[in-house]
């Protein structure tokens, strides 16, 4: 779900653009969505 919503701003912030500082912010829902499909693949 993270992952849909990073890519979801991701494209509104590069149509709008934005500056890099504020893509950056981006790591935190990418970081989030990709813990947990791991965590979802290890059954943790």
């Amino acid at each position: 779900m993270l992952l849909v919503a990073g890519a979801g701003l991701a494209a509104l912030l590069v149509g709008l653009h934005a500056d890099r500082l504020w893509r950056l912010l981006l790591c935190l829902p990418f970081w989030a969505g990709a813990l947990g499909i791991l965590q979802a693949r290890e059954k943790t």
